[in-house]
């Protein structure tokens, strides 16, 4: 982000408050949500963060949706995992709606996810042997 911005591109980040504040003087556009315990809310306002960025266009923007992360810690089911993954989704979706044709996306955990020993009773095999061989999930892709 800071190698772009000095490049001269535009670059944006929309991330929680406290962590935002670390790109203060390195990188033009950032915007900080309030943490929350409510996350599937706090996911939210940072996708409607993501969607002002975007009227900018800038040439990267870093976005950092965390309803995944805090319910493989907090999760009991496989249901409410997959309740994390749907909210992701339907953010994601609103991002890709509102995106120049071209766009390249990079969509990335930081590690794998925690927890597994509470939710994985319900998970497929496949779930299962991905957990245990700790992946970590990459996607690229472009609209």
């Amino acid at each position: 982000m800071e190698w772009a911005y000095r490049a001269g591109m535009k670059s944006a980040a929309v991330i929680e408050k406290e962590g935002a504040e670390s790109f203060r003087g390195r990188i033009k556009d950032y915007y900080g949500v309030p943490n929350s315990e409510d996350i599937i809310d706090y996911d939210s306002k940072i996708t409607d963060y993501a969607l002002e960025a975007l009227k900018d266009k800038p040439d990267i923007l870093a976005v950092h949706l965390r309803a995944l992360d805090r319910y493989s810690h907090r999760a009991e089911t496989w249901k409410e995992m997959k309740k994390a993954a749907k909210s992701i989704d339907k953010n994601l979706e609103k991002i890709f709606e509102n995106v120049e044709k071209g766009t390249i996306f990079f969509i990335c955990g930081d590690h794998a996810v925690h927890g597994g020993d509470k939710w994985l009773k319900k998970a497929t095999h496949e779930e299962i042997k991905n957990h245990e061989n700790n992946y970590v999930a990459l996607i690229v892709g472009c609209y």
